[in-house]
């Protein structure tokens, strides 16, 4: 389980119960005693080849000409790799502007991940292949639950344990989203045939340069405000007669209480070995996670605050600059060439 000469780490293959998974062993230790011996293995998906420490944090304008935000992700795989991006059936695909869309301080995987965020997609990568996919967060919105054909349904008779919360009304029902100075739009997305008399906080993102764009963010963040499930999480078999949940699914849970409803935004698999294999899954749905980044990541500032020196003074009140560590940025803002400058959100915060 050594990593190669390169320094790229062996991969595993996992197959439980009809499916395979590849991870990559990032750390193992090894214990060994009279008439015994365990090993014990860490790691991640073959998609952590696209993260530290396999690549090194960059810092870029995406797209120097007008293309799809489909090609712009595509632009950022690394050569030579062997990644590919797959765009799920239905999902909006809109043109950005050249210079949109820009990085800095990030592996590819990360400009990705956080582009998609702000757009309302998540980034699944594929169980056993070098392959990303981009899907709505909510490929079904919450208000059309119980109109819509669930992926996986559940019986009560398959829950081995299940987590519940309270629940809370209706909050938002209409937001205000923008994108930034290059081809941006702004819009009022709204409940269907609501009030639009519950405004959420204002979203922005320089990649909404679209109607789709704001469409699709737009309802991802009244579906956060929509009243949550009952059920946070829940535990069943894995095989036979049931299946495999997936990232997006919309899946139905018929309790002797009433029915549920939630999008799976998680799946942990559990397999034990005693004097039998037993195979457990545990689904997530609602906008609870069990992955603690995420929740840490949800206390960071949104924007980090950077440093770049003024190279171009352009006439529509922005400049270029060339960014400590590398790159360049286009950013809103006024200053004097070789002035060095604090830049947080594509926008000039100072003098440095």
């Amino acid at each position: 389980m050594q990593p190669d000469i390169n320094g790229t780490p062996a991969t595993l293959s996992v197959s439980i119960n009809g499916h395979t998974w590849h991870l990559l062993v990032e750390d193992w230790t090894e214990n060994r005693e009279f008439g015994s011996r365990s090993i014990t293995a860490r790691g991640r998906g073959l998609s952590a080849l696209l993260s530290a420490p396999y690549q090194l944090p960059s810092s870029a304008i995406v797209n120097g000409s007008d293309m799809t935000i489909q090609q712009a992700m595509n632009a950022l795989l690394l050569i030579g790799e062997g990644f590919s991006i797959n765009w799920a059936a239905g999902l909006d695909d809109w043109l950005l502007p050249t210079g949109a869309w820009s990085y800095a301080n990030q592996t590819a995987i990360q400009a990705i991940h956080d582009a998609a965020q702000q757009v309302g997609m998540v980034l699944v990568p594929a169980k056993a292949a070098k392959a990303l996919t981009l899907q709505a967060r909510y490929p079904v919105l919450p208000w059309d639950f119980g109109t819509a054909t669930p992926n996986l349904i559940v019986p009560e008779a398959a829950i081995l344990s299940m987590a519940r919360r309270s629940t809370t009304s209706d909050q938002a029902n209409a937001v205000y989203v923008h994108g930034g100075e290059t081809g941006g739009v702004f819009a009022q997305v709204r409940r269907y045939l609501s009030a639009a008399d519950r405004v959420a906080a204002t979203h922005s993102s320089n990649l909404i340069t679209h109607a789709d764009a704001a469409r699709l963010i737009g309802g991802r963040l009244l579906a956060k405000h929509h009243t949550q499930p009952s059920v946070r999480s829940i535990t069943m078999p894995l095989g036979g007669a049931h299946a495999l949940g997936e990232i997006g699914q919309l899946m139905q849970i018929n309790l002797s209480a009433g029915v549920e409803h939630g999008i799976i935004n998680a799946v942990g698999i559990q397999a034990e070995m005693s004097d039998k294999i037993s195979v457990r899954q545990t689904l997530t749905i609602g906008e609870d996670t069990p992955n603690e980044w995420a929740k840490f990541k949800y206390l960071l500032p949104k924007e980090p605050t950077l440093v770049g020196q003024i190279a171009v003074v352009h006439m529509d009140d922005t400049v270029t600059l060339n960014m400590v560590g590398g790159g360049t940025q286009r950013v809103r803002g006024s200053g004097a060439p070789s002035d060095y400058h604090y830049v947080r959100a594509q926008t000039l915060e100072g003098k440095a």
